[in-house]
């Protein structure tokens, strides 16, 4: 019974030092903060984008306008009245209502660049909203 007792033992002990041993091994864990479930999957990029912009987009509230001229009007404007008048707003220039994903076609300078909007409504148009080159 005493053999019996001393294999029980011993591997009881080697199965704790097994477990500790590839404890250590796993990447990305402390001990101190145990792991309490599975992390979220990375999010699917959206397919409207194109494949060289991906996430290029105009905010809601960004400033989208038919023609380069238009929107110079808009800046002049802003100029006199101020960044907040809603009157500022030339014919052919419109408030984006939502997200949407654009591809950057020409950029003339930090304050107009020409884009084309992506999804069902393709259009055309400039903006003075900051996008990032990519």
């Amino acid at each position: 019974m005493t053999r019996f007792l001393r294999l029980l033992g011993c591997l009881v002990v080697l199965g704790c030092l097994g477990a500790t041993a590839a404890e250590a091994q796993s990447p990305g864990q402390r001990r101190q903060q145990p792991n309490r479930g599975l992390s979220m999957p990375a999010a699917l990029p959206d397919p409207t984008t194109s494949a060289g912009n991906l996430g290029t987009r105009l905010e809601p509230g960004a400033v989208l306008c038919r023609t380069s001229e238009e929107l110079q009007r808009r800046q002049a404007a802003m100029v006199e009245q101020g960044p907040d008048d809603p009157a500022t707003l030339p014919a052919g220039c419109f408030l984006v209502g939502t997200r949407t994903p654009v591809e950057v076609l020409e950029r003339r300078g930090y304050g107009r660049t020409q884009v084309k909007t992506l999804g069902r409504s393709s259009e055309t148009g400039w903006t003075d909203a900051y996008l990032p080159q990519r």
